[in-house]
């Protein structure tokens, strides 16, 4: 009976010491990371002088939200382990009590300035003057421009058109396109009365684009840049709706301009329009213009929004939605990538338990628009980034882009 008790005794020690050994050791948990960024957001009109930021994580955890001056700079430090997040801007209008909701989806909001507020060109200095082209035949259909677009008037007289306009001080350039001789000038101003010899004038060049079948309202604008960079000094070169019933789609200059910006816009058969848009120092000729916008919604609910893409797939796209409950006058956009198809647009808006919407009946915001924006060698996030900088937006120029939008 002893020698039994003995042995118990050293098997239960023996299982004892099995089951420590196995027994994993406690796990440390992982670190927590520091986030800091920088936001700004410049709101409209100046009544808004707050509004809601909120930040959450992939899995929806909300680590910010918080109640900023409007136009104004704010540091802020979060925990999280996230590189990117779903951010929204919430800014309430006390005038006429609408909501608006901005929502950006899994982005590093990182020296963000985002304006809804243009600013103004600077004005220049000018003074009223006149320029007289001479040896020219009439023509009803013709084009002028300076490097600033003012109220002009003209008058014909024999062989000669004279334009009263608003002279850039102290020297600017004048264009003149007469499309029904396929002819244009460039004229340096530099007095307040300028005349030009119209024999002296050069050959435009013009050009018809492939476009797709069943498409109308087909529109080219044409700007130029006498020096590539210098984007405060452009001249208007073509405006397809000034110049209707052209044989071709648009003439341009093959001197003086060292930079173009082309664009493109019409509405597919589907009623989608689109805008295509180049800028560079050569005018492309064979723009990839789309037969059909390049997303289709499948689901047009805010539980179920589905959405699917062409293969040539846009950088990012906008959802644009409506409250309609007659209690919230809201809009919400949402700027989210193609690529990202779990975002679930109720749950998110519930989730997210805003402050400035607190008891407000989120359920009914229906789909408005749809807008998609393809940027030559540009993610979803460098898109945003852009026009995240007032810089870069409203002074710099894209290189190639596509629109399209679709209304619901």
């Amino acid at each position: 009976m002893r020698i039994k008790s003995i042995f118990s005794l050293l098997l239960l020690s023996a299982l004892f010491s099995c089951d420590k050994e196995n027994t994993p050791e406690p796990q440390e948990p992982e670190p927590v990371e520091e986030f800091n960024f920088t936001f700004r957001n410049d709101t409209y009109p100046k009544e808004v002088e707050t509004y809601e930021l909120i930040l959450s994580q992939k899995d929806g955890k909300v680590i910010l939200d918080t109640l900023v001056a409007a136009n104004s700079n704010h540091s802020f430090k979060v925990m999280t382990n996230d590189t990117k997040f779903n951010v929204s801007t919430i800014a309430h209008d006390p005038v006429t009590d609408k909501y608006r909701i901005k929502t950006y989806v899994q982005v590093n909001p990182d020296k963000w300035h985002i304006t809804e507020i243009s600013p103004l060109a600077d004005k220049k200095l000018t003074s009223r003057s006149t320029i007289t082209f001479d040896n020219i035949t009439y023509d009803g259909l013709f084009f002028f421009q300076t490097t600033q677009i003012n109220n002009m008037n003209y008058g014909w007289s024999n062989s000669k058109v004279t334009f009263t306009y608003d002279r850039v001080l102290p020297t600017d350039i004048g264009y003149f396109l007469n499309p029904n001789e396929e002819k244009y000038m460039f004229v340096d101003i530099n007095s307040a009365e300028t005349t030009a010899d119209f024999t002296n004038a050069s050959n435009a060049l013009r050009h018809t684009f492939n476009v797709p079948a069943g498409i109308t309202k087909f529109s080219t604008s044409l700007y130029g840049y006498p020096a590539a960079g210098a984007y405060d000094q452009s001249i208007t070169l073509f405006l397809s709706y000034l110049l209707p019933n052209r044989p071709y789609d648009f003439y341009y200059p093959n001197s003086v301009i060292e930079e173009f910006t082309l664009k493109n816009s019409y509405t597919d058969a589907g009623g989608a329009h689109h805008s295509y848009s180049n800028n560079g120092t050569t005018i492309p000729l064979d723009f990839e213009f789309a037969p059909k916008a390049d997303f289709t919604v499948t689901n047009k609910t805010l539980d179920g929004f589905q959405v699917t893409f062409e293969d040539d797939k846009p950088s990012t796209y906008t959802s644009g939605w409506s409250s309609t409950d007659t209690d919230l006058d809201a809009s919400w956009h949402v700027s989210i990538s193609p690529d990202e198809t779990n975002f679930k647009y109720s749950d998110y808006l519930h989730k997210i338990n805003s402050k400035l919407l607190a008891g407000k009946n989120l359920s009914a915001f229906q789909l408005k628009l749809i807008n998609s924006q393809k940027v030559k060698d540009y993610t979803h996030q460098d898109v945003l980034d852009y026009k995240a900088d007032p810089n870069l937006y409203f002074n710099s120029k894209l290189k190639q882009s596509r629109f399209i939008q679709k209304s619901y």
